[in-house]
C-alpha cells in the first residue's frame, strides 16, 4: 500500500493546491528536512496510515470494551478502485474527480 500511494502521489500531486491540512503550520510540529521538501512537493507528507471508520460510540465509556474486543480482528480486502477527489480543508470529499479501476 505505501508503493501504491507513493506512486499515486508521485502522479498526481501536479494537480496539488495546496499543504493539506492547510492548518499545519500551526501545530508547530516539528518536522524533519526531507518530511517538508515531501510537504512541499507532495502537498502532505507520504507517511501512509491507512484506517477504516466502523462506526461511531455513544458513549465515550465504551472506547475500552471495544478496543479489548478488537485486539485481535484480523481482516482483508481487496482494493478495486481509487478515488482522485477534491476536498475541504477538514479533507472531507467534496467530489470526485476521477475513478480508477484497477480490475
Amino acid at each position: 500500500m505505501r508503493s501504491l500511494q507513493k506512486k499515486v502521489f508521485e502522479n498526481i500531486h501536479k494537480y496539488k493546491t495546496g499543504i493539506m491540512p492547510p492548518f499545519d503550520p500551526f501545530l508547530k510540529l516539528k518536522v524533519s528536512k526531507q518530511k517538508l521538501k515531501e510537504v512541499k512537493k507532495y502537498g502532505r507528507g507520504l507517511g501512509f496510515h491507512p484506517h477504516f471508520t466502523i462506526g461511531w460510540l455513544l458513549n465515550s465509556e465504551d472506547v475500552s470494551s471495544v478496543v479489548k474486543k478488537m485486539e485481535h480482528l484480523k481482516f482483508s480486502f481487496l482494493a478495486k478502485e481509487i478515488y482522485i477527489c477534491e476536498v475541504d480543508r477538514w479533507w472531507q470529499v467534496k467530489r470526485i474527480i476521477k475513478k480508477i479501476d484497477f480490475i
